[in-house]
């Protein structure tokens, strides 16, 4: 039966309902799942079920779900979760294993069918309680339907089946109460009693015999601390509550507050943190009745992850905070995150022709962050991701007009939004802070047909390919698929324009993806475009980077390598530099671009690299040695208009693009301060010195005044406050 459950998956599809999808989200959010969930649906006649342990698939039949009203289905989906939640997959797999290593015990099979008995009343309760009581009578009534939907595998979780149980499930499911925190820890003694007096062997051996028979001890090491890859190995996961590792994570506790400084109670906060490149792990938290949190973050190996941290309640906006500058100046203990007023924008979707785009789903998904501060809501340049468990809060469908009202987010901080329909596809629209942006027009769309010249295509299969049309455009096409075992991929829906492509490619793969030149690689409105994709045979690379000024290994420091010659395609190749400062991937020949982007530390700077190119008969190739160069040190004066010293100012030198701060020092009595600065030789001569004359207070932002250069040299640099 197990090899009937794989052919079902794979003659399977992904449930295309956005709407269904974010009900499977907000199942998982609330059931603090962590591990990523996908909701199936076959032609067979098959489920409600659950199945898989690492990679939980809930499973539905296709008249099933159209059958199932919204309601009917946020309870199945609800029950399904709370299987995954428990790991019952595994108790199943373990009982059925029982059964046929002791196929000969009556005891076994007994054992089997109560511990699923006992399971799905277990999960009925539990799914009654997050539901509430009066969904009671529609939770029943939809099991006596399911009853009648035929499912059966080795390896799956039924909501549902006929026999003695189902009248006891009912019956437990008619008569649920709340269980009482008394009961529990009367069953939780209990347990650990018999744990105790059952587990314990008496052992009448003397004293002496037991000394003679001991084994010899084997000698480990104490406290031992688990590599990264060890965690990746035995499959350690963060849950998304927050439980991480308190020796190597961080924790930020404080209060959530209103507009006016009173305490918001079941405020959520949510972060997706990158423990590495390609790893996200979510913790959340919620407020107390005194507005009052503790959150948890996991450890990662990003040495500039901003910990982007959302805070969400109903009737008040939303705040995204950079948790980076806290967790630097050690005041991550005591924090005060104030939510902005309720805001609102509405938008009016129409399609190509000019009519309404009706009953079509609508979520925001770029947002601009503060650039270090808590209160700021100014766009600062700076954007994120809206965090994929806050989309169902803040999802709405348009009305028969075509208007839909987007709410929570700041006006100013509000970047992007993006729609889904089936016939338009995933469409992005962007710059939303123009006159005319309240009525948006859909693009016209067309398909693509992709696949991969190789010889043996199916070591593909399962890759993933993001598509992005319309490139720079106010409106983008987005699509997300992934290569079959012939190595091809479909999108049959996407907005028409240029078409970029990008690849989660293994660095050390033997071959590099490519699209000739020649290639068209334009969709077309109401067109197919057919995408070939090819590939070029890859060398190995390797390379160092050094300190300039001590010559010593720079560890863990992370580079970007991408060949420049990729046509529409994009492979994001990372690599990190070992103990040694060293690294190693594989590439192909020719022009190759380089970047610094992680794990240099102050006062070391980022470096700016020149492209290198790759001999085209080279079977091997070391790169050219990477040197990180300190920071300039600025040593400089404050003056008021008289010439008299300035002391205790904050002194900020900015970028000149969004109000970014490179560098901030506070005065001495003399007027004096010192600032270390990045790429001070790529500085224009007039240099953008303020001092910070307000911090960002509530929703207002910072303000700053110029100052006047008198002396531009960084050992002696002198700035004057005219307005002094």
């Amino acid at each position: 039966m197990s090899i009937v459950l794989r052919r079902i998956l794979h003659r399977s599809e992904n449930i295309r309902d956005t709407e269904l999808r974010i009900l499977v989200d907000e199942a998982c959010r609330r059931a603090n799942l962590a591990r990523p969930v996908q909701c199936i649906v076959t032609e067979e006649e098959f489920g409600p079920a659950t199945c898989g342990l690492f990679r939980p698939k809930i499973i539905l039949s296709k008249r099933l779900v159209n059958q199932l009203t919204r309601s009917e289905f946020e309870i199945v989906v609800a029950h399904e979760v709370e299987h995954i939640r428990r790991c019952d997959c595994l108790l199943i797999a373990i009982g059925r294993l029982a059964v046929t290593l002791h196929w000969y015990n009556p005891v076994a099979y007994y054992v089997r069918q109560t511990l699923q008995r006992e399971m799905e009343l277990a999960v009925d309760a539990a799914t009654i309680g997050k539901l509430g009581t009066k969904r009671i009578g529609d939770y029943g009534d939809l099991l006596i339907r399911l009853v009648q939907t035929p499912t059966s595998s080795l390896c799956a979780v039924p909501m549902a089946s006929s026999g003695k149980g189902l009248h006891r499930r009912i019956e437990s499911v008619v008569g649920w109460r709340r269980i009482h925190w008394s009961q529990q820890v009367l069953g939780a003694t209990a347990a650990c009693l018999l744990t105790l007096f059952g587990l314990c062997k008496y052992d009448s051996t003397p004293a002496i015999a037991q000394e003679k028979s001991a084994p010899q001890p084997v000698h480990v090491a104490q406290n031992p601390t688990p590599s990264a890859d060890d965690e990746k190995q035995s499959g350690i996961v963060v849950s998304e509550h927050g439980i991480a590792n308190e020796l190597d994570g961080r924790r930020a506790s404080g209060r959530v507050l209103d507009s006016a400084g009173n305490p918001v109670s079941s405020a959520q906060l949510f972060a997706e943190v990158y423990t590495d490149d390609r790893t996200v792990q979510r913790v959340s938290a919620t407020s107390n009745e005194n507005g009052e949190f503790s959150i948890n973050y996991p450890t990662i190996s990003r040495e500039h992850e901003s910990y982007f941290t959302w805070a969400y309640a109903k009737g008040h906006g939303i705040r995204v905070v950079n948790m980076q500058r806290p967790f630097f100046e050690g005041k991550a203990d005591d924090l005060e995150i104030r939510l902005p007023p309720l805001e609102s924008r509405e938008f009016k979707l129409i399609l190509p022709d000019g009519t309404p785009c009706t009953n079509t789903v609508v979520v925001p998904r770029y947002i601009d962050v503060p650039n270090g501060v808590f209160e700021a809501d100014e766009p600062t340049g700076l954007s994120a991701f809206l965090p994929e468990v806050m989309k169902p809060l803040l999802a709405r469908k348009t009305d028969s007009q075509g208007r839909v009202q987007i709410e929570g987010i700041p006006l100013a901080l509000l970047y992007s939004i993006e729609v889904e329909s089936p016939t338009y596809g995933r469409q992005h629209f962007q710059r939303l802070g123009g006159e005319n942006s309240e009525t948006l027009r859909l693009v016209e769309a067309g398909s693509i047909n992709g696949s991969v010249k190789f010889q043996s295509p199916k070591q593909y299969a399962g890759m993933k390919v993001s598509v992005t049309t319309g490139l720079q455009g106010p409106v983008e096409g987005i699509a997300e698929t992934e290569f079959d075992e012939s190595g091809r991929f479909q999108i049959p829906a996407i907005a028409a324009g240029g078409v970029m492509i990008q690849f989660t490619w293994d660095s050390d793969t033997e071959v590099h993806p490519f699209v000739p030149n020649h290639t068209r690689t334009t969709v077309q409105a109401g067109e197919a475009l057919d995408l070939e994709i090819q590939v070029r045979p890859t060398i190995p690379v390797k390379g160092i980077i050094l300190t300039a000024d001590t010559q010593e290994p720079v560890v863990r420091a992370r580079l970007s390598l991408r060949h420049m010659d990729q046509g529409r395609v994009r492979i994001l190749n990372h690599v990190e530099t070992d103990e040694h400062g060293r690294y190693t991937t594989r590439l192909p020949t020719g022009k190759i671009a380089r970047q610094v982007f992680g794990g240099v530390r102050s006062p070391y700077e980022y470096p700016r690299l020149e492209a290198v190119t790759i001999p085209p008969d080279a079977a091997a190739y070391e790169m050219p040695e990477i040197l990180i160069h300190p920071m300039r040190l600025v040593r400089g004066k404050l003056v008021g208009g008289t010439d008299k010293p300035i002391s205790g100012a904050t002194v900020l030198l900015h970028t000149g693009s969004y109000r970014h701060v490179d560098g901030k020092a506070t005065t001495n009595d003399d007027g004096s301060f010192e600032m270390r600065v990045r790429n001070w030789s790529y500085w224009p001569p007039d240099r953008y010195w303020a001092i910070l004359d307000q911090p960002a207070v509530k929703a207002d932002p910072p303000h700053y005044t110029r100052l006047e250069v008198l002396n531009g040299t960084p050992d002696d640099l002198l700035l004057r406050h005219s307005a002094d």
